[in-house]
């Protein structure tokens, strides 16, 4: 962006609004919160939905271990951006409604602790490897795929532990 331009402004807000609390998170690593079913988890809790986020996403070398529940719901990220969710492997839940994605994001097999998985109103396809990477989520209890053109079915055969899957409107075949 042009120096000093009104888009300039805007790019600075949104990072500083991203590095503030990502500093935040990084401050609460110690703390804990009421998750989506009402029990206390320990852990930081990283929630910057609905902001337009940055034009890319930083790359740090920091450890988010800490942050078990990430939303960036309502956020329109890129595709690209998902090497930014590398950053928090140790998250239960992860909000990403209204993404603008098109794929499942490939951080996702680093998710061993996921719980819940909200992907719902984006324009996410499932691909062949994408549908065995969701299967190796053996502790997921909620996935919410809704309002995506996903074409195949994810397999849930091995996840014990779910007890709801929303494939309402995902043109599944």
């Amino acid at each position: 962006h042009p120096k000093g331009s009104l888009l300039e402004h805007q790019e600075r807000q949104r990072r500083r609004y991203l590095a503030n609390q990502l500093s935040l998170s990084w401050a609460d690593r110690f703390t804990e919160h009421t998750n989506d079913w009402g029990q206390i988890q320990s852990g930081a809790r990283l929630d910057i939905s609905g902001r337009k986020l940055p034009e890319s996403l930083p790359s740090l070398s920091a450890n988010f271990e800490h942050v078990t529940y990430l939303s960036m719901a309502n956020t329109s990220m890129r595709q690209v951006d998902t090497d930014f969710l590398n950053l928090f492997p140790m998250r239960r839940s992860r909000n990403l409604n209204n993404s603008s994605l098109t794929r499942l994001p490939p951080a996702l097999k680093q998710m061993r602790f996921l719980r819940y998985r909200g992907i719902a109103n984006n324009q996410m396809r499932l691909a062949p490897e994408a549908v065995i990477r969701l299967a190796r989520l053996k502790r997921l209890r909620v996935i919410n795929l809704s309002n995506n053109p996903l074409v195949l079915t994810p397999d849930i055969s091995q996840m014990p532990n779910l007890v709801n899957l929303d494939l309402s409107r995902s043109q599944v075949n």
